[in-house]
């Protein structure tokens, strides 16, 4: 499984949110599954 690291430093409601959009992105489009880690 593909792991996007995130950034928890940041304000709450940014959290996760970040770091890497744009693969975040494709992820969701191909359908492949993916976790975040703060």
């Amino acid at each position: 499984m593909i792991t996007i690291t995130a950034l928890r430093w940041v304000p709450p409601f940014a959290q996760g949110n970040v770091r890497d959009l744009r693969v975040r992105w494709v992820l969701e489009e191909t359908g492949l599954p993916y976790e975040v880690r703060l």
